[in-house]
């Protein structure tokens, strides 16, 4: 009598540890929160570049540039873009991706690294583009990520 009512005991504190993870999930690599980044910007011929610290063996894994004002539903991705991070910078060239002269944009992009075994980073910048010449500005707290 008393093997049965440790069974029980023992099937009861089992079925509520095994339930615990089919409800919540098992903690993984991507149940952890990413802080996005901010990067600096500059003109540099007629490209516009992205500046970020650290990027060791990372590339673009996708980008999305939008209109500032563009609604989550509407912005467009590209994925896996062929794109090179030198020296701790992105450049977008007007053949990737033609800046109009005036406007406020979003572009945010994600750095993989080519082996696997870093977390992804996202980078988000709101670039503001007047006469030919770009500013970083600071995002607001909806454009956060």
């Amino acid at each position: 009598m008393l093997i049965i009512k440790e069974g029980i005991y023992l099937y009861r504190i089992l079925t509520g540890f095994v339930s615990v993870f089919i409800l919540t999930g098992c903690p993984g690599i991507g149940d952890r929160i990413q802080p996005s980044e901010e990067a600096r910007v500059s003109m540099q011929a007629d490209s516009i570049c992205f500046w970020v610290s650290d990027v060791k063996d990372m590339e673009v894994a996708h980008i999305a540039i939008n209109p500032r004002e563009t609604p989550f539903r509407q912005q467009s991705v590209i994925f896996s873009p062929d794109l090179k991070l030198l020296d701790g910078q992105l450049c977008l060239p007007p053949s990737f991706y033609d800046f109009p002269s005036e406007g406020k944009f979003i572009v945010e992009y994600i750095l993989a690294s080519k082996e696997k075994n870093t977390l992804p980073r996202i980078v988000i910048t709101r670039i503001e583009i007047n006469a030919g010449h770009v500013n970083s500005i600071p995002l607001f707290t909806d454009e956060i990520r």
